[in-house]
């Protein structure tokens, strides 16, 4: 294996890839016809002052049109001294929580946050829209109500009584009358008769 440099920084990499061009005797055009690069761009990458730097596109093909590839070494000397000023952690599997999170709320609660998101929202709306929409959620709730089943219903909201025409409130009284009639007739409390008062 041919070793060409030892690459710390983009300063070291661009270096050797013009001593490997200047190397192969390779001009720019050729290096960006085999490449595949646009015309100029190889001049642009290796030039001394390069004014763009190897992207992970241009870098996967300039590399092999160097007939060059980068290999990842471990540095024993910088791995003992980090050794050194670190202390390692074993991660226990056990303290790793799974799963997916749950999150319950009283009632009580969800009507606080509807109550507080309400006055939000009324506070940035027109007092016609807000009245808008307090009779939309008015007729909604109320024709719940009345749309509910038959039990649910009398629960809810009592029957009154069915309106009577004028000849029904006639035979009520009428009914009422003769009911009085056959009632006997008592003598208020307190009353006094003249034949006791003449005693």
């Amino acid at each position: 294996m041919n070793v060409l440099g030892e690459i710390s920084s983009y300063e070291d990499l661009h270096r050797i890839m013009r001593a490997r061009a200047s190397e192969l005797r390779l001009s720019r055009q050729s290096i960006d016809a085999v490449a595949g690069l646009t015309p100029g761009y190889a001049s642009i990458l290796l030039s001394p002052r390069p004014i763009k730097k190897l992207g992970s596109l241009s870098m996967a093909l300039i590399l092999p049109a160097l007939g060059m590839k980068l290999i990842a070494i471990v540095d024993e000397q910088k791995t003992a001294a980090l050794q050194a000023r670190i202390t390692t952690s074993t991660r226990r599997e056990g303290s790793v929580r799974g799963g997916t999170v749950h999150y319950e709320f009283s009632r009580r609660h969800l009507k606080k946050i509807q109550r507080k998101g309400g006055s939000n929202s009324r506070a940035y709306m027109t007092k016609k829209r807000a009245s808008e929409i307090g009779r939309r959620a008015a007729r909604a709730r109320w024709g719940a109500i009345e749309t509910a089943p038959a039990e649910n219903t009398k629960r809810l909201r009592p029957s009154a009584p069915a309106p009577m025409g004028r000849g029904g409130k006639a035979a009520a009284r009428s009914r009422h009358s003769a009911e009085s009639a056959r009632r006997p007739q008592s003598a208020a409390p307190g009353a006094v008769r003249r034949r006791d008062l003449r005693r």
